[in-house]
């Protein structure tokens, strides 16, 4: 799409420092880096829609920037994450999932040329999606900071990623390692080929097919489903499971559901496999209970990210015991 940011099979994974290796990075600054006055939502062309809520006036010295990933739905009860990190000082970066123009994949479980094929073409897709994602958000806080607001040019940068949003957080997250940053994931996983064939959230776009038939893509096999996810996880350079890694002395809180089927409890294990070291809190709920319970763990969230950032400048600091 000439509207794209950028095509992100570019992005390589060999060390940390190469995640900020972009093509042509200030070409696609100067389509990103449109002013964001504060408060005002934006439908810029890139397709992710931000809203950006500066500190109250009383809340003391600028702190630094929260980076809200919405998730596709429930975006009032992610809010509750948010008044206490305002209250405190930090600023609020609201970025929805860019999910316009998904593609629908189509692949025979028993071909293995169809398998690999289905595998690269949805590494392109994620890889495409958390792009955009990470290339707005940084260009919306380096333009806020050039434009004078205090919190974009302060200290550390919080992520805070649900559901959809939390699938790409880490990418997110590794693409401003120019600042000290924490983060949380709510309800998200690693392995977006997993999760898509295995969730229950309706049509995910995945059109299963076996022998030559259409099948249910919950109906495939274990040993089918690994292939599939085999074939994605070898390409794709955005997904939690290949960015993870990279995040080591990045503290990180995991909220994963217990019961969740929409993000599949085993994708929340795998994430938390792949960052290492990260603090989890269950959720005795599935995906649709634990949104339900954001207006009380919300806010205990927003504390964490807090105390996080204030343990940030003491690497022997423990952000947090406790939700």
């Amino acid at each position: 799409s000439p509207q794209r940011l950028v095509s992100v099979s570019s992005w390589t994974l060999e060390s940390p420092e190469s995640l900020a290796a972009f093509p042509e990075p200030e070409a696609c600054r100067r389509r990103a880096a449109a002013p964001v006055p504060p408060g005002v939502v934006l439908d810029p062309h890139w397709g992710v829609r931000m809203r950006y809520l500066p500190p109250p006036a009383d809340a003391g010295p600028a702190r630094g920037v929260l980076v809200h990933l919405h998730g596709l739905g429930g975006h009032r009860l992610e809010r509750h994450v948010q008044p206490v990190l305002r209250r405190a000082g930090w600023g609020v970066l609201e970025c929805v999932y860019p999910l316009a123009g998904w593609s629908r994949l189509a692949a025979d479980a028993s071909d293995p040329e169809q398998v690999r094929a289905a595998g690269a073409t949805m590494a392109a897709i994620i890889d495409d999606r958390f792009a955009e994602l990470a290339i707005a958000a940084e260009a919306a806080i380096e333009t806020l900071a050039a434009e004078g607001d205090e919190a974009a040019a302060a200290g550390p940068l919080l992520v805070a990623g649900f559901s959809a949003g939390g699938n790409a957080a880490p990418a997110v997250a590794a693409r401003l390692a120019g600042r000290e940053r924490a983060m949380s994931i709510v309800m998200a996983g690693a392995d977006l080929m997993e999760i898509t064939i295995a969730s229950t959230l309706g049509d995910t776009g995945f059109d299963g097919v076996r022998d030559g038939r259409p099948v249910d893509r919950r109906r495939l096999t274990a040993a089918e489903r690994r292939r599939f996810s085999e074939a994605y996880l070898e390409r794709v350079r955005l997904d939690g499971f290949a960015v993870g890694p990279h995040l080591a002395g990045v503290p990180v809180l995991l909220v994963p559901a217990r019961f969740d089927r929409v993000v599949p409890a085993a994708a929340s294990r795998r994430l938390g496999e792949r960052l290492g070291g990260s603090e989890v809190r269950w959720l005795p709920t599935g995906h649709v209970g634990g949104y339900l319970s954001l207006p009380w763990t919300g806010p205990r969230i927003g504390r964490w990210l807090l105390r996080a950032a204030g343990a940030l400048g003491n690497r022997d600091a423990k952000p947090a015991q406790t939700l």
